[in-house]
């Protein structure tokens, strides 16, 4: 709904509220107006009647006349009747009459009407009342009874010789019917007349009150929603000319202002942006944005775009987890996640990720930075992902030149020297047995000298590969230099197991080995001692392994 009808439509339903109140209550005054007039009028001529009708009766009882059936006649009581016809005859339209009506009537045809009845009672229930007032329609006109009682007194009885009467009794009533038609009629054309009067001068004032608005308020809120307009469509530069000085009137000068604050604001957010897209452009790292309410991208720069390969339509809008595909080292997804991490805690986050693509697995040095509102609420995400596959491919490869056998593949003397320390840990925590074998194999510098190092080589790795197959998963088999071999054999107890694992490594390193076309047969020496029963340190056990070795193609388990 429009302003103007918000504003008119109260505006003349309170005139239509005080038009209506108004006429209600005229014509409630006017009614009671109306009552007033008629009961004074009524009170009037009671007094009246009343006066006449003692005086006559004085005068005729003060005429020494005898009161007799010839005489009773011109008592004013009995003239009652032609005294009422004459003044209802002179009176317009028959508008005014009265009557007397006794308790015991004189006339037995001059029947009280049911009006004069209930007067009766009422005077004979109510001895303190002084008049009876009420209104009554007949044949379409408002008529209004005006009853007053009246009581016997002591010249009464000259008429009324009733010796059970007393003085002060009720005689009877007064009842005098007043005609208020006309001044009905007047008072209906008086309201008619006000009526119109008050209808045009709100027609008037409802008018005035359009044109005022419409003057002075709705053509400055129009001119205000041109300016919004303007403004919401991005036009800052005209500016409104202002005439007045009132409340509108400065609203505008302030929405002028307010455009051209805008436009100002507008061109320096706008080389910001431009300066940190260019930044963000430039900048090697995935840079993206992301919404804490729905987990989606909301800003992404191009090398995010290239090392997820999805376009910028495909990015924005989207969940970020749908787009990156990253998983967490740990396996923990929910808890490790760094936006979410970031997003909770209002706290930078850093964690490494990788993806999976194929056999292809990439890393991903992923870094969150949350950005809160005035109330410090997280409402987006800042993350940074840097690729650190070629990272990782290093260290793993460090990791395996420090821990690994270039030639065999097998853990070297610090792996072994370190998964031993665990095996004796857990020995020591379990209260269980273990046992190290230290393997060296025969005439391999012969072997070496005689075919070259290409072959010895060659042998070693061969070597390597019967030994790994000779031992469970949870064993270890090292290479700690030369022809030199170390085993831990976690879990072995009894010396039967042992001779019988030590009688398969010497069947399998005995097997023939073709090198350069050439069948080429080898054996080993080994010496096995137990942990924690022949020391309980490194250098103790590999001192005892080392010292019991003896002989060619043969072992010696320590007793």
């Amino acid at each position: 709904m429009k302003l103007q009808f918000k504003f008119l439509v109260p505006v003349f339903l309170l005139i239509g509220a005080f038009f209506v109140l108004f006429f209600i209550t005229d014509h409630r005054h006017s009614e009671k107006s109306l009552e007033q007039t008629i009961l004074t009028q009524a009170r009037s001529l009671d007094r009246l009647i009343r006066a006449t009708r003692l005086v006559y009766h004085s005068e005729f009882l003060a005429s020494d006349f005898s009161v007799n059936q010839q005489t009773q006649v011109f008592l004013p009581s009995h003239t009652m009747r032609k005294i009422s016809a004459k003044l209802a005859e002179l009176s317009p339209d028959n508008s005014i009459r009265f009557r007397s009506i006794t308790t015991v009537p004189v006339n037995k045809l001059a029947k009280a009407t049911r009006q004069e009845k209930r007067a009766l009672d009422f005077f004979t229930t109510n001895p303190q009342a002084q008049e009876l007032f009420e209104a009554s329609v007949k044949d379409g006109q408002l008529y209004y009874q005006y009853f007053t009682p009246t009581y016997f007194r002591d010249y009464c009885h000259a008429c009324h010789p009733d010796s059970t009467i007393k003085d002060g009794d009720l005689n009877g009533v007064m009842g005098i019917s007043l005609s208020a038609e006309h001044l009905r009629v007047q008072a209906l054309q008086r309201q008619n007349y006000a009526l119109v009067i008050l209808a045009s001068s709100l027609i008037l004032c409802s008018l005035g009150t359009v044109w005022l608005f419409r003057r002075l308020i709705y053509s400055k809120l129009d001119t205000l929603k041109t300016i919004s307009q303007r403004t919401s469509s991005g036009d800052y530069t005209e500016v409104v000319n202002v005439s007045g000085n009132d409340e509108l009137d400065n609203l505008i000068v302030s929405m002028n202002q307010m455009s051209t604050a805008i436009a100002e604001r507008e061109a320096e957010i706008l080389k910001a942006h431009e300066f940190s897209s260019a930044i963000l452009s430039n900048i090697s790292d995935a840079v993206s944005v992301i919404d804490c309410k729905t987990s989606t991208i909301v800003a992404a720069n191009q090398a995010f775009l290239d090392m997820h390969n999805v376009t910028y339509s495909e990015a924005i809008g989207h969940p970020c987890h749908e787009i990156t595909r990253c998983e967490s080292l740990d396996g923990e997804e929910g808890e490790s996640c760094p936006g979410m991490i970031a997003a909770k805690s209002a706290q930078p986050c850093r964690k490494e990720r990788f993806r999976t693509n194929g056999d292809t697995i990439s890393y991903f040095d992923v870094s969150a930075s949350p950005i809160c509102d005035a109330n410090h609420n997280t409402i987006q995400v800042v993350r940074v992902a840097r690729n650190i596959t070629e990272n990782k491919q290093q260290e793993a490869q460090i990791r395996k030149l420090a821990y690994y056998d270039t030639l065999t593949g097998l853990p070297n003397r610090t792996l072994f020297h370190d998964r031993l320390c665990q095996a004796l840990l857990q020995c020591e925590r379990e209260n269980s047995r273990g046992a190290i074998a230290f393997l060296d194999l025969d005439l391999f510098k012969s072997i070496n000298d005689s075919y070259g190092h290409a072959a010895g080589d060659v042998l070693l790795k061969v070597v390597a590969k019967r030994l790994s197959a000779c031992i469970r998963e949870s064993d270890t088999v090292a290479r700690i230099g030369g022809d030199e071999f170390l085993l831990i054999l976690r879990d072995l107890k009894e010396h039967d197991s042992a001779r019988i694992l030590m009688e398969q490594l010497i069947e399998a390193i005995r097997k023939p080995i073709t090198l350069n076309n050439e069948i080429i047969h080898t054996s080993a020496s080994i010496g096995l001692c137990f942990y924690p029963q022949h020391g309980t340190t490194v250098d103790e056990l590999l001192k005892c392994a080392e010292a019991k070795r003896s002989g060619r193609n043969t072992y010696f388990i320590c007793e």
